[in-house]
């Protein structure tokens, strides 16, 4: 084609072949109290289609069909499922590795609508509890608060933990290219770089976790089903936070097998629970204050009221008994705190008024979400009357 005198033309035809690309910016490391680096990130290489384009190339499906070992019915559902993909790019497959960019590469003049892009990705320099960080996923629809972020479908956020929490810190801001591009939506040259914005990497993030601590209490832990929380009584911060069974750091970096999915997803231990926020279990003597101050509330005890524990206390037909089966002796309340007295909450325990104790440990902030900075945090249950009434429907309980 040859162009006489026509500039504006001319600079149309070459709009025609610019392409404006995102620029993903790193993610912002993660160290733990002390400075140890525990995430930074490495380049990786991610595969990508356009689906208008793929599926009109018969050369280009068959390729993708041999290195990705799937079936060419198979690809066409994968990639024509979403409609949302039909003119944007669509990551079929994270992390080729460098012997499939090596074939893309060579394959690169012959193919329609494959594209592949070297991209950051999280790399776990040491063992962290994954229920602690979270993890990353990719975006699946758009909302109002999304755009204005300046985020696509299909870019990696952060899904829970740490992670999604601080994502909008440690996301960055991106940048932008424009090039030129073939047909084949394969790269030329660069085009307007002046105007190039760079990718601002994300903010670094430090925790108040010990890594050293949080090693031990693992394996400590090795083998067992639980959740372990250690704070600094003074300042509240949490030092470990450990839940366990847990799953690898980069399970969810790759896409799931339905098998493996399941495997992990109907396990009995719930290793992808974090116990330490969700799960809900008996409260141990903690609780014993919310006894005495609604107790000493009540007037029913005093500081020389005694109760004698002989190790433990008949309650209806059974004998409970106290941690100490030797029995403590007469306990006043103050005794009986410096001893964690079972024998002795109990006894008092009948006599306290029960929407009278959980009202002080509300107080306490006890049944409270404590506003972690976490995702999917559960509050646990202070009952009161009205909760075991209608728990206990028609028994004589709460009356």
């Amino acid at each position: 084609m040859q162009f006489i005198g026509d500039e504006a033309l001319k600079k149309r035809a070459v709009e025609n072949k610019v392409k404006t690309t995102s620029i993903n910016p790193a993610r912002g490391f993660i160290y733990d109290r002390n400075g140890k680096l525990l995430i930074d990130n490495v380049h990786s290489y991610n595969l990508y289609v356009v689906p208008e384009q793929i599926l009109k190339h018969k050369f280009s499906l068959s390729f993708l069909s041999e290195v990705l070992s799937i079936s060419t019915d198979s690809l066409i559902l994968k990639i024509s499922k979403d409609v949302r993909y039909n003119n944007r790019k669509l990551k079929i497959k994270r992390d080729i590795g460098i012997e499939l960019y090596s074939k893309f590469e060579e394959n690169s003049s012959k193919l329609y609508g494959v594209i592949v892009k070297k991209e950051w990705k999280r790399n776990f320099r040491e063992n962290i509890s994954p229920h602690l960080i979270g993890y990353l996923a990719e975006l699946k629809e758009l909302t109002d608060d999304n755009e204005q972020n300046n985020l696509l479908i299909g870019d990696l956020v952060g899904k829970a933990g740490i992670e999604a929490v601080y994502d909008k810190l440690l996301r960055g801001r991106k940048g932008k290219k424009r090039e030129l591009r073939d047909v084949r939506n394969n790269s030329i040259s660069d085009y307007d770089k002046e105007n190039w914005v760079a990718a601002k990497k994300g903010e670094n993030l430090y925790l108040t976790i010990d890594h050293n601590l949080q090693s031990y209490i693992t394996e400590k832990m090795k083998d067992k089903v639980g959740a372990v929380v250690v704070l600094d009584v003074k300042s509240g911060e949490i030092l470990s936070m450990v839940s366990l069974p847990d799953y690898p750091n980069d399970l969810f970096s790759k896409s799931l097998p339905e098998k493996e999915w399941k495997y992990w997803s109907t396990h009995e231990d719930k290793p992808l629970r974090n116990k330490a926020v969700l799960g809900e279990y008996p409260p141990g003597s903690v609780l014993k204050m919310g006894v005495i101050l609604a107790a000493y509330d009540q007037k029913i005890i005093s500081k020389r009221k005694k109760v004698y524990c002989s190790g433990g206390m008949k309650i209806g037909r059974r004998f409970i008994k106290c941690w100490n089966h030797s029995g403590h002796g007469d306990m006043n309340a103050i005794q009986a705190i410096m001893n964690s007295c079972d024998t002795y909450f109990y006894e008092i325990s009948k006599h306290v008024d029960l929407n009278n104790w959980s009202d002080y440990l509300k107080q306490f902030g006890f049944g409270e979400k404590t506003g972690i900075d976490l995702t999917y945090e559960k509050s646990g249950n202070i009952p009161d009357e009205e909760y075991y009434t209608r728990r206990f429907k028609g028994s004589n309980i709460g009356r």
